[in-house]
């Protein structure tokens, strides 16, 4: 009886033993699902490794473990390992919303958008309820460029969950995006209404107060922002712009070193710290700034353009061009490297590409006023008084501050009111007029077939132009680029001492864009791109004949066929490069004529004889009494016939009322 008693107490305290482990077992698991889902980052991922671990857990227990052990790998930018614990949710459980929604933010960050968008989609499919997904799709759509889809899903995100602190952070970087400055702060301030921690959030609103020129309410952002999270760069950058809008240099530099110690290759804060350091006069410094930031982003093009200005102050005009080009290639988009590389042209005397870029400054943002301005000065320089006036107004209506314009503004009117007051009656008529002309005959093209006309044409026409009368006649033939702005600089010069000024020019013409070009002999053409750099553009030519008091003339032998149209790549897609040239209205006693009318192309005649379009000027130009506007339709009369109508002249301008005439009958 004692045995069995003995017997009966040992067995029940081996099942209370085991009972007891058991309990403990359970809740040893309970507490590792808890930690798991809850716990901090370290202790959460060893949780959740027990629990994946353990014996007897079900597919979904185990599914959920992974899920939020992924989660915390994601939140400490261990997104691949992430992804495999998402991957191994969904395999378990194919139908946890969650872990698609979840594994779509990882691949979100990693900018895997199109995957983001496919898991952010079969969250919703599976649990419409669910409103994180709707801010994975909207953050990856954004990034991708669709701002109104974007903006769509954090509304809804919003509308499920008005907590959702995160749809209106991303909301308001949607609005940022789209220039609404007011709803992106408005949706700032929401997310910090939610959460007043959120560094992201008053550091991004920040930035809008800085592009909106609230520097105070800037700085203050960034403090704060930097306050709560000191390992955000962003704020110091933001920080140190409007410090130096506020003309604290010093400080602004030190914002852009604190900026860089967080993160090395800043290439804003480095390329924003090099322009102060170079204005300081600290080039060295400065240029280790650019080539850091370079180094880090090969495309950052801010980084070229300010190293141009660095290249600048040390004369090395090459270089800086070279940086600006490069600038201006990486992102068309920017105004200022246009303007910079203009100054940089006009620093070697090369006022066509100057102009140009002026222009190209003036096209991507119109109302730069330091581009109409120094375009202003240019025109000028030049003696383009109306324009130089139009600019110099145009500047002051969008700035009414701008120093000096109104003093501009009336020495160009009275510029131009001297121009063009009427000359003192004179005793002697036409014959005492002066009359120059230029005439220019390319034939000799390096790169494309060469031309048999245009010598032979010119000179006919040099000839002629002698034999009527004109008092200076400069004949010129196969000029490159730069002698041929050198032609025209010289000619505008004597133009602006004639009563009547006349450029002749038989070679290769080209329309680019609505624009006419005239095509030097060592042009390549290779991309459209280069076309307003190895060409001139025809505003140059009339800009030479301007200064001539009484008429200006323009006679274009230049209307052939485009010879690099089958080799030229096209740079901007938007642009074309036409057959033939392009119809203009010139203005102010100024006529263009063509040899042919836009979309057509001259003819050159027969082997070793004048073009039908010279023949026709020159029997024209030696007839006394014919009046000018007469004298065109007879050319052109006479080429249409001569050609079976597949030519025909064309003129372009106005003229005076006075009768003009290249030959007066005698009396």
């Amino acid at each position: 009886m004692t045995e069995l008693r003995t017997l009966f107490f040992i067995t029940r305290t081996s099942c209370l033993a085991l009972a007891l482990s058991i309990g403990a077992l359970s809740q040893a698991f309970a507490d590792d699902k808890q930690d798991c889902e809850r716990g901090s980052r370290e202790a959460s991922i060893a949780a959740c490794t027990r629990v994946i671990g353990a014996q007897n857990v079900s597919p979904r227990d185990r599914a959920i473990a992974h899920r939020n052990r992924g989660i915390r790998y994601r939140a400490g930018n261990d997104y691949d390992r992430a992804i495999a614990d998402f991957d191994a949710a969904i395999k378990l459980d194919p139908a946890l919303a969650t872990a698609y929604g979840q594994r779509g933010w990882a691949y979100q960050f990693k900018r895997d958008y199109d995957r983001a968008i496919a898991d952010a989609n079969e969250a919703i499919r599976l649990d419409p309820k669910l409103d994180q997904p709707y801010v994975t799709r909207g953050v990856s759509v954004r990034n991708k460029g669709d701002l109104t889809a974007a903006i769509a899903d954090f509304d809804t995100a919003i509308g499920m969950n008005s907590n959702n602190a995160l749809a209106y952070y991303h909301r308001g970087l949607a609005y940022r995006d789209k220039g609404d400055q007011d709803r992106a702060i408005a949706d700032f301030d929401a997310a910090l209404r939610i959460d007043p921690k959120y560094a992201s959030a008053v550091g991004n609103r920040g930035y809008i107060y800085q592009q909106k020129r609230d520097h105070d309410r800037a700085i203050a952002d960034a403090n704060e922002a930097i306050r709560l999270d000191p390992k955000l760069d962003y704020p110091y950058y933001n920080r140190g712009l409007s410090l130096q809008m506020k003309g604290d240099v010093a400080g602004a530099i030190e914002s852009y070193d604190a900026a860089i110690r967080v993160n090395p290759n800043y290439v804003a804060a480095l390329a924003a710290r090099g322009a102060l350091l170079r204005d300081r006069g600290e080039l060295d410094r400065a240029f280790a700034d650019f080539e850091a930031a370079i180094k880090a982003n090969v495309n950052y093009a801010p980084a070229y353009n300010a190293r141009g200005r660095a290249y600048q102050l040390k004369r090395d005009t090459d270089r800086a061009i070279a940086d600006f080009g490069e600038a201006i290639r990486l992102n068309p988009k920017l105004d200022y490297p246009y303007l910079n590389r203009a100054i940089a042209f006009q620093d070697k005397g090369d006022a066509v590409r100057a102009l140009a870029d002026f222009d190209a400054a003036i096209a991507v943002n119109p109302r730069y006023t330091a581009a109409l301005n120094r375009r202003a000065l240019l025109h000028e320089s030049e003696g383009r008084f109306p324009n130089a006036l139009a600019d110099f107004k145009a500047a002051l209506a969008i700035d009414p501050k701008l120093p000096n314009t109104p003093e501009r503004i009336r020495r160009m009117e009275e510029k131009i009111a001297a121009r063009t007051a009427p000359a003192p009656a004179s005793p002697s008529p036409a014959s005492e007029e002066k009359r120059v002309a230029l005439v220019i005959g390319n034939s000799s093209y390096a790169n494309v077939q060469k031309l048999p006309n245009p010598k032979g044409d010119s000179e006919k026409i040099a000839d002629t132009l002698k034999q009527i009368g004109f008092a200076r006649v400069t004949l010129a033939h196969d000029l490159t680029r730069e002698k041929l702005v050198d032609a025209l600089k010289t000619f505008a010069r004597d133009a602006a001492n004639a009563d009547w000024a006349l450029v002749y020019f038989a070679g290769h013409g080209i329309e680019f864009d609505g624009r006419n070009f005239l095509i030097p002999i060592e042009a390549k053409l290779e991309s459209d791109r280069d076309i307003s750099f190895e060409a001139v553009a025809l505003e140059q030519v009339l800009f030479s004949v301007e200064g001539a008091r009484k008429l200006r003339l323009v006679i274009l032998d230049a209307c052939r066929d485009n010879p690099f149209a089958k080799t030229m790549s096209r740079g901007i897609g938007t642009r074309s490069v036409s057959r033939g040239l392009a119809q203009i209205e010139p203005e102010g006693a100024t006529l263009v004529a063509y040899a042919a009318k836009h979309g057509q192309y001259a003819m050159d005649g027969e082997p070793g004889a004048n073009s039908p379009f010279v023949r026709a000027l020159v029997k024209h130009l030696e007839t006394p009494g014919v009046e000018i506007s007469l004298l065109f339709r007879k050319v052109r009369d006479d080429v249409m016939a001569s050609t079976g109508r597949k030519q025909e002249p064309f003129t372009y301008g106005s003229l005076p009322s006075e009768e003009l005439f290249f030959r007066r009958k005698q009396p």
